[in-house]
């Protein structure tokens, strides 16, 4: 009976690691938006907390023209630590082209234009927050890659960067954060929605202060 007794807990223990498991699982794929129905360009099937990284792809036929702008974003990563939902999901990532360059957005030429979008069952969820201090994390590297998406935007790194949502009209900033640092640039986005890259004037927000690593370290010792 002991024995008994203890095979069933350990076939119970089993089950509910295994359930738990794939409850984390996330398949991330990477779609360019003016082929999105040809498929995504990547797709990685993670557990939360792991990174999704823009790495080896392949473009063929008129997405090869997109090839320089994919090649600015390889090492990019994306992350979320949790679910909320507690069940598998898939978050797709639109890079939302238009020509060799990012869509505008208005009379606002972005430095990225990024729609994710996640679905549960295969439904897409509609305003799907993320766990509260679990945001999904997205990281541009720095190098001549960052550089490059930063021209077309018209951007430099010393000025005041920022992301925000764009709902086809408005510039929204509650609920994304930016992390201009020396090892890339970051964005931390509470909910699945339409970012956007570029410059606070040109969103028309005040600026904001850039801290470096360096400079953050002095003001702990300032402290």
């Amino acid at each position: 009976m002991k024995i008994r007794f203890i095979t069933i807990c350990a076939f119970l223990l089993f089950n509910v690691f295994v359930s738990t498991a794939y409850s984390e699982e996330i398949t991330w794929k990477l779609f360019l938006k003016p082929y999105i129905y040809d498929g995504p360009v990547l797709t990685k099937t993670l557990q939360t907390g792991q990174q999704f990284t823009i790495e080896n792809y392949s473009l063929s036929g008129g997405q090869s023209k997109y090839s320089e702008l994919m090649n600015a974003l390889r090492g990019s990563t994306f992350s979320l630590a949790q679910l909320p939902t507690g069940k598998p999901a898939e978050i797709r990532i639109i890079l939302n082209i238009a020509s060799t360059a990012f869509e505008r957005a208005g009379t606002i030429q972005p430095f990225i234009n990024i729609t994710f979008e996640v679905l549960i069952s295969g439904r897409v969820e509609q305003d799907y927050r993320f766990a509260s201090g679990a945001p999904l994390t997205m990281t541009i590297p720095s190098g001549s890659g960052l550089n490059y998406i930063l021209d077309m935007g018209n951007c430099k790194r010393s000025d005041s960067i920022m992301f925000v949502f764009y709902n086809g009209r408005d510039f929204e900033k509650e609920g994304i954060e930016t992390l201009n640092q020396t090892s890339g640039l970051s964005a931390r986005i509470d909910h699945a929605a339409t970012i956007l890259g570029g410059t606070c004037s040109a969103f028309g927000f005040p600026p904001v202060s850039q801290f470096s690593t360096w400079r953050k370290i002095k003001e702990l010792f300032a402290k």
